[in-house]
């Protein structure tokens, strides 16, 4: 039977060329392997609170290294039952590597409103940019792990365009700024009948 699990600790490697910082730099040759050992086991990452890095050397400034090699890795079924679950990496203290905290119980008094893009956002060509690289982005972890990462990192994104639309002020603006565009159609074409129709709408518009 599977059974959700996960995994955590030092691995003594890097998962891709960004995890270190100072020192050699990471080759690809040198990520490959644990990459594919994480997609053949069906792993995802944790979501991950406190420290940036989870090694360093602590030597002067010009030797300093930093690393990630210390991981938190759970399987799908781990994270459809515990998907609250987060890894604190707290400070090093005396050691090199940054100890690896999980609480598995839920402390949260309110649950925050889900994130939900208005139906304007979709015919936004910047919406459909900030769609395009974040799909485009490299994610190592099974599918619906990939799929929960991008959609809160786009969540995140297009949250301030959502809240722009959603202001009242941005929609006059927007009113404004179209019912201009149409009256200096009618400027140039006093009688067409199509904008002056357009223009008593969005006159109606501002006005409500």
């Amino acid at each position: 039977m599977v059974e959700a699990w996960l995994i955590l600790g030092d691995f003594n490697t890097v998962l891709s060329i960004n995890d270190r910082i100072n020192g050699n730099h990471v080759s690809q040759s040198e990520v490959v392997d644990f990459q594919a050992c994480v997609e053949d086991t069906g792993m995802g990452l944790l979501n991950r609170k406190g420290c940036q890095w989870s090694w360093c050397n602590k030597r002067d400034v010009t030797d300093r290294i930093y690393n990630n090699i210390n991981w938190s890795l759970e399987n799908s079924y781990w994270f459809m039952q515990y998907s609250y679950v987060e890894a604190v990496y707290d400070n090093y203290g005396v050691s090199d590597h940054s100890p690896i905290l999980l609480c598995t119980k839920v402390t949260r008094n309110y649950l925050p409103k889900p994130f939900r893009p208005l139906i304007v956002l979709l015919h936004e060509e910047e919406f459909s940019k900030i769609v395009q690289e974040v799909w485009a982005q490299k994610i190592t972890g099974y599918t619906m792990y990939l799929v929960w990462q991008k959609l809160q990192i786009l969540g995140s994104r297009a949250k301030g365009m959502n809240k722009a639309y959603n202001s009242v002020d941005k929609k006059i603006e927007i009113l404004k700024d179209h019912l201009q565009k149409v009256q200096k159609g009618i400027d140039n074409d006093m009688f067409n009948n199509t904008l002056i129709l357009e223009e008593k709408e969005l006159l109606m518009q501002v006005e409500k």
